[in-house]
């Protein structure tokens, strides 16, 4: 196995943010009754094209928001909050808003492709 500095640090920040790759997506699987303090993940490696900056924002109300970006415009990139149930956004280097959401039975709090059809 031949890993860099880079790659440690990336394969630590994944870890932290509980960030895994799945077939041509990335899943952050957070646990939501968990976040209480803001988390920053920058600059992570996404497809060919990509870098991501994630962060996790509590309010005073105790009440968690995702913002994702990506580093370019060079092609297309999708993300959507636990369930898909709302329409996934197209992501930009503009940050799009995601709200946290609590599910009965625990799921992913967002996932990000650049395929749609993925979601």
């Amino acid at each position: 196995m031949r890993s860099g500095v880079n790659d440690i640090l990336q394969s630590m920040l994944l870890s932290i943010g509980g960030i895994r790759f799945r077939n041509y997506h990335i899943e952050m699987n957070l646990d939501p009754k968990e976040l209480h303090r803001d988390m920053f993940f920058r600059l992570i490696h996404f497809g060919k094209q990509y870098l991501l900056n994630i962060s996790i924002t509590v309010g005073h109300d105790n009440r968690a928001i995702i913002d994702v970006s990506i580093d370019n415009d060079s092609g297309p990139a999708y993300a959507c909050d636990a369930g898909c149930l709302d329409t996934p956004k197209k992501l930009s280097t503009k940050s799009v808003r995601f709200p946290v959401k609590m599910t009965s039975s625990s799921t992913i709090i967002l996932y990000v492709t650049e395929n749609k059809s993925q979601l």
